[in-house]
């Protein structure tokens, strides 16, 4: 069964103004279900709807948790920004191998929360003291 959920929240800069710049490419991870689209920024603030993902194969024969690979591209900045949406409470967060491989003090800034309206949010933090894990890919 598919569950439809609507993703957001703001893209952040070191001194927290909603920044206005671009978000591209999202694809959720269900084998089954891949899909790509491009978000253009108004006013700091990202939404999408999509499917929440199932989990799939990742490496050494282990399974990852649900999620969505975001990548940010935008004006200053020269190689896209990688990095993932995770579902607090998900079936596999506590063993995907991903998910593992960031500190546990900085995890929280890829699982997104779910408000009581239903929609998951994650604010996209660029720097600062909880700036967004983003992998060197």
């Amino acid at each position: 069964m598919m569950h439809h959920l609507l993703v957001g929240r703001q893209m952040l800069d070191a001194a927290s103004p909603p920044r206005k710049n671009r978000a591209r490419r999202f694809g959720a991870s269900d084998e089954i279900t891949c899909r790509e689209a491009t978000l253009n920024i108004v006013d700091g603030v990202y939404r999408f709807r999509t499917i929440l993902p199932g989990r799939v194969p990742g490496p050494g024969d282990t399974l990852q948790a649900p999620h969505i690979a975001l990548s940010v591209f935008g004006r200053g900045i020269i190689k896209r920004l990688a990095t993932r949406l995770y579902f607090a409470g998900a079936a596999g967060n506590d063993d995907d191998p991903i998910l593992a491989c960031i500190p546990e003090e900085r995890r929280a800034t890829v699982i997104a929360q779910r408000r009581d309206d239903g929609v998951w949010c994650l604010n996209l933090r660029l720097a600062g003291p909880h700036e967004t894990v983003f992998f060197d890919l």
